[in-house]
């Protein structure tokens, strides 16, 4: 007994001076839509709701609770960008919700002003939290709404993000077909059972704890960011218990009767019921973590080195249609505006080292969530960041404003937003106690003036006027323009995007009769241009807006500046491959914007804005041919191939029936390879009259949100004639393929009246080379644009295909991953082609070899990188040092798991250039390492 007491006591003795795990967790939750008053813990002036919160109270006072923190934004989706990004939403032009359409007034005869183009996406460029987290061993998973696309369900999406794991069901939230009907049971079979406390039960809240168990089970590190649709409309509620308990504490007889008037405040029993079930799922989650032993850290519990951050994406919304939701009182407005009540928010950090029991006005903003989870993990801080890093002031003195600190180490005292979106139209800053707001739509009108000015907290950080009832911009001029003046640096440093006056309202608007007209656009050999009047306003700006999807349901828009002189009248650019519609927009000196087409007005519009643009089409400039083959399937230089069993059915059609249909086949590379041909078996006889009969062929890189085109021709089909089961190949352009994932894709350009033909699928017995087969669908009339934009996948029916090459290794044992296809002897003639082939290709003509004796030790070398962290390689390569003049560009890219989309530059960095000789340099630059890291070199050229 003596021994057992001492062992057990021993292990105890030990297990509590086992150290901190070196990378704490983080549970990132982020409300929908809830205001500043609507937790009771910050309800603390009169009127008092009768809102109830009692586990974000508890969380309150088991950490800190900040009353100056604030959203990114007034609205959802640019506060979520902000947020993973760290980056401000002006600066990644993602500033309001439903982004990605053309830019049009919301009345074209009275609308004064309309919104600028912007984003619908966080661009996969950027870098989210789990993608910095992910090289230092993290599990990162996403759970509820998304909304950093233009469709929830859209790319990109969190997997794409950089999350592991990822469940966007809507679960207790999921919309009701009646509110006073259809509440949750104890009825096993009821999707929303009842739970023991009497709550509904919520899936979302299911999986983000199913990953919580799953990370603790594989003792990693993890980041949750749980995205609750609550309490974003419809303001509903499946547990009847909750809305009868606020019905009766606000006065109303139970059961509602539907016409029940809520008026403004804090007056809706739905809304608070909401409010409560957002509380009570935030109380499982921080409960799972109380109660659940870190494997980590043995003898403690997960919360004890898990950092727990609640917030809200914006304000409270204020009113739905008639119906009172809540109010921000004592803070102006909501949701959509910049005051007080539309960005101010609920901010609790708790857990980890966090002190408890303190409240804060220190000032701090969802940017900030980013760099503080970095410091917290004892990572380094990247210097694209805009928020900035609040560990010292968590941890030392949550209550101390000069722990906030800027990268130079000034105390941060400075924030901005920026709102260029109907029902605001304004810039903001605030710097210390002051926030001024600068106005778009002032321009003829009296009710709006130029600037508006409050002070919000005198010097003595007192409470003055939060309300923002007393604009003081009149007495403060010289305030006024200090602070204009700080918010202009900003807006232009973030290239933010600002409003535009139409020129079609019909009241006054100076300058409204000088603005230029576009005369005329086109295209030709895939470059659109556009003439204008050049007697008028000058132009500043030239906008192409384009889609690749056009007449999808998740239709999205893509900006780029146009290069132009505006003495000229015109401007051009290459249409960016896969475009199937465009529109320029110009803007003058004065902020006009006009279109080269009516692309009408958002107040009557329906259906995307392709059903206003005229459909564009990019021809291909190469022909492909197509010849007969034989009744077996090909195995002489054959790639990949796959027979099997086959059966009838992959149509690409397009002769006036419905729907039109594409179709095309994933297949993934192993090996640098050069492809040349494509064989496929006829499940029908057809016979092609005299006369242009053209398909289009495209094979292309395909992953994720990635496509990148490498084959792209015509098949003509003129006067052919093809026989049942046999096979036919088509010859295209030879084309070198690094290793990854691919398709080929077939349909028809247009609509013709013998657009039709089959070819045949395999049924799936035996081993598939191809990896999914692909097919789309379009209402008639239209067109299938390729590469497809939203396909259909089959995993097993694929079709029976072979593709012709041969695998290439120029590198003698490397794999030629930087590779691409040959290219005409060009101005140096020999020294372009060192091995006489009568072609140079981009190794040979990016280092001056011949490709055959390659030594690739002589031309880039990588190690560990001697001046930064334990982790990092120093990759070291050869570049021309007239690169730019040749057209070529060398681009170092990293990854940690070799997907498509995981290739980026964004972790590599130039740090030193050296001259080797009059036409070499060598280049060292610092690829930021992880556990398992792969480095590559990519190089491209012009044709």
């Amino acid at each position: 007994m003596k021994m057992l007491r001492y062992a057990f006591y021993l292990f105890f003795f030990v297990s509590m001076l086992q150290a901190r795990p070196e990378k704490p967790n983080f549970v990132l939750i982020l409300a929908d839509d809830l205001g500043w008053q609507d937790l009771k813990c910050y309800d603390t002036e009169a009127p008092f709701s009768v809102f109830e919160s009692p586990n974000l109270d508890a969380l309150a006072a088991d950490g800190i609770l900040f009353r100056q923190g604030y959203a990114p934004a007034p609205t959802c989706a640019p506060s979520r960008s902000g947020i993973m990004s760290g980056r401000f939403p002006a600066r990644v032009d993602n500033t309001h919700v439903i982004g990605g359409e053309v830019p049009k007034p919301h009345n074209n005869n009275s609308s004064r002003i309309m919104d600028p183009y912007y984003s619908a996406r966080l661009e996969l460029e950027e870098i989210t939290i789990p993608e910095a987290l992910a090289p230092h061993g993290y599990y990162s998973g996403h759970f509820g709404k998304w909304h950093m696309a233009v469709g929830h369900n859209a790319e990109p999406g969190a997997l794409s993000q950089g999350f592991d794991v990822t469940s966007n069901t809507r679960g207790v939230h999921r919309a009701m077909t009646d509110r006073l009907s259809g509440f949750a049971t104890t009825d096993p079979a009821d999707p929303y059972q009842l739970d023991a406390n009497g709550f509904a039960y919520d899936q979302l809240t299911e999986d983000a704890i199913g990953f919580l168990q799953d990370a603790t089970t594989n003792a990693d590190p993890f980041f949750c960011y749980y995205a609750s649709w609550l309490v974003h409309v419809p303001i509903q509620v499946r547990t009847e218990s909750l809305l009868q308990k606020y019905a009766g504490l606000m006065g109303y007889s139970y059961p509602l009767s539907g016409s029940e008037i809520f008026a403004e405040g804090q007056n809706n029993p739905y809304y608070a019921a909401m409010v409560e079930t957002l509380d009570y799922n935030v109380g499982r989650i921080v409960d799972y973590l109380k109660n659940t032993d870190d494997p980590r850290w043995p003898g403690h519990k997960l919360i004890e080195n898990t950092y727990i951050i609640f917030t809200s994406d914006n304000g409270g919304k204020e009113v739905t249609g008639t119906e009172g939701i809540t109010d921000n009182f004592p803070l102006d407005k909501g949701k959509t505006h910049a005051e007080e009540g539309g960005i101010r928010v609920p901010f609790i950090v708790a857990g980890g080292e966090i002190p408890s029991g303190i409240t804060s006005e220190v000032m701090i903003n969802g940017l900030d969530i980013y760099p503080t989870i970095l410091s917290l993990a004892g990572l380094p801080l990247p210097g694209r960041l805009d928020g900035v890093d609040l560990s010292d002031l968590l941890l030392s003195d949550a209550q101390d404003p000069t722990l906030v600190k800027n990268p130079d180490q000034s105390e941060r005292d400075t924030m901005y937003w920026h709102y260029p979106h109907r029902t605001a139209f304004h810039s903001v800053i605030r710097k210390g106690g002051y926030k001024l707001f600068k106005e778009y739509d002032y321009l003829d009108n009296p009710a709006i003036d130029p600037y508006r000015l409050y002070e919000l907290y005198d010097t003595n950080d007192v409470r003055t006027d939060i309300e923002e009832m007393n604009d003081i911009n009149a007495s403060e001029a010289v305030l006024v323009q200090t602070l204009s003046t700080e918010l202009e640096t900003w807006l232009s440093d973030v290239n933010a995007s600002v409003p535009h006056y139409n020129p079609n309202y019909t009241g006054t608007l100076t300058n409204k009769g000088n603005v230029p007209q576009v005369l005329a656009s086109g295209d030709s050999n895939s470059v659109a241009w556009v003439t204008f009047e050049t007697d008028k306003a000058e132009v500043v700006k030239i906008e192409l807006i384009y889609t690749l999807d056009g007449g999808h349901d998740e239709e999205e828009w893509f900006d780029l500046d146009v290069p132009f002189i505006f003495a000229d009248g015109t401007a051009s650019i290459p249409v960016p491959a896969g475009t199937t519609h465009y529109v320029f927009n110009l803007i003058d000196e004065n902020n006009f914007l006009v279109s080269s087409v009516n692309v009408g007005e958002i107040a009557s519009n329906t259906g995307g804005d392709s059903t206003r643009v005229p459909a564009y089409f990019d021809e291909p400039s190469e022909t492909a041919t197509i010849q007969y083959f034989g009744t077996t399937l090909p195995t002489s230089s054959v790639v990949m191939s796959q027979a099997h069993s086959e059966l009838n059915g992959a149509p690409v059609n397009n002769d006036g029936g419905d729907p039109i249909q594409s179709s095309g086949q994933t297949f993934t590379l192993t090996k640098t390879t050069e492809l040349t041909a494509l064989t496929l078996q006829v499940a029908k006889n057809y016979t092609f009259s005299a006369g242009s009969k053209k398909m289009l062929l495209w094979i292309g890189e395909y992953g994720g949100a990635t496509t990148e085109t490498l084959v792209y021709e015509w098949i003509d089909f003129d006067a052919l004639s093809f026989t049942a089961l046999e096979y036919y190949t088509i010859n295209f352009q030879d084309t070198i393929f690094t290793p990854g994932k691919y398709a080929f894709q077939l349909t028809w350009s247009e609509y013709g009246a013998e657009h039709d033909i089959t070819w045949r699928r395999a049924n799936g017995s035996g081993d598939l080379a191809g990896g999914e087969r692909l097919y789309e669908s379009e209402v008639a009339p239209g067109v299938v644009s390729v590469p497809f934009a939203s396909p259909a996948a089959d995993d097993v029916k694929d079709l029976v295909f072979a593709l012709h090459g041969q695998t290439i290794n120029y590198l003698n044992g490397f794999t030629a991953w930087g590779v691409s296809k040959s290219l005409p002897v060009g101005q140096d003639g020999a020294e372009d082609d060192p091995d006489r082939d009568g072609f140079k290709n981009l190794l040979e003509y990016s280092f001056g070899t011949d490709p055959m004796s390659f030594t690739a030790a002589n031309y880039w070398s990588i190690g560990t990188d001697p001046e930064g962290a334990s982790w990092d390689l120093q990759y070291t390569y050869l570049r021309r040092k007239d690169a730019a003049s040749r057209g070529l560009t060398y681009e170092v890219q990293r990854s940690t798991d070799l997907s498509i989309d995981s290739w980026s530059s964004q972790w590599v960095t130039e740090t030193a250039v050296s001259s080797v000789d009059s036409e070499f340099e060598s280049v060292t630059t610092r690829v930021e390492g992880s556990d398992s890291v792969f480095v590559r070199m990519k190089i491209t050229g012009n044709e």
